[in-house]
């Protein structure tokens, strides 16, 4: 059985499993039984994500999904580590 990680070949799999780490701490699981041909599917709450690409996945997690400034550091941290690093 193949995890949708392995059907999408333009991102890497460390990337890809960051991405869901930051969709876990908030609150979305993935519906793997649904997320297929390209689109990837998420639940939180009653609430569904649908998207079309890991690229779009990061780009909503970037600019559309920050109920916090914790939860927002949280994201960024996994997604991001580069900005927390120290010069």
């Amino acid at each position: 059985m193949h995890h949708v990680c392995d059907k999408v070949q333009d991102m890497d799999h460390k990337r890809k499993n960051d991405l869901l780490t930051a969709l876990l701490i908030l609150g979305f699981r993935q519906d793997k039984y649904h997320s297929r041909n390209g689109k990837l599917v998420f639940y939180s709450n009653g609430r569904k994500l649908t998207v079309d690409s890991w690229e779009m996945l990061e780009e909503w997690l970037r600019t559309k999904y920050y109920n916090s400034e914790v939860t927002k550091e949280r994201v960024e941290f996994i997604l991001w580590p580069e900005k927390f690093m120290r010069k």
